[in-house]
């Protein structure tokens, strides 16, 4: 259940991230954007090769465990790599750039607790370090527009959370 989504999921890392730096083009280092865009890249190549490996082999009760794992890994490293992009991709002088940064990042959060959903532990995986991580220069601005946004990434997380739970059941 945890793999039906990557299909959807790498794609639209692949598309937002490649639209996320285009629109940052004028305002971020090149080498910058580059940099992060390939780590994306790979964390969604390799999410698709898994996948595909997923689904050409049956799956046991004996196997589960490495295949969650797996799911849960991909999950946490493709969230991690997204909040260092909140703060790789962070333009200091451009509020319109750390909007679109911010906006991103609770969409692909909001994403990433639809498409993981199945495991709350691969919601929890993605989401933390993406909040945490892009929180981190809009606490350091200090003023109390940043902070406030700052602070609503982590309301986010609670969101996140309860949505997963919801997708769950009972």
């Amino acid at each position: 259940v945890q793999y039906r989504n990557i299909p959807t999921a790498v794609t639209v890392n692949a598309v937002i991230s490649a639209l996320l730096c285009l629109a940052l083009w004028d305002t971020v280092p090149a080498e910058r954007l580059f940099g992060w865009l390939a780590a994306i890249y790979v964390i969604a190549v390799t999410r698709y090769l898994f996948w595909r490996r997923f689904t050409a082999r049956a799956v046991t009760p004996a196997t589960t465990p490495f295949w969650q794992r797996m799911a849960l890994f991909g999950s946490g490293i493709n969230g991690f790599v997204w909040g260092l992009g909140g703060i790789i991709l962070y333009a200091p002088h451009s509020p319109e750039s750390q909007f679109l940064l911010l906006i991103t990042q609770f969409g692909m959060g909001a994403g990433a607790a639809y498409c993981s959903a199945p495991s709350f532990a691969a919601v929890i995986a993605y989401i933390l370090p993406s909040v945490v991580l892009t929180s981190i220069p809009f606490f350091l601005e200090g003023d109390s527009v940043h902070v406030t946004l700052g602070s609503m990434l982590f309301v986010f997380v609670a969101a996140g959370g309860i949505i997963a739970t919801a997708q769950l059941g009972p």
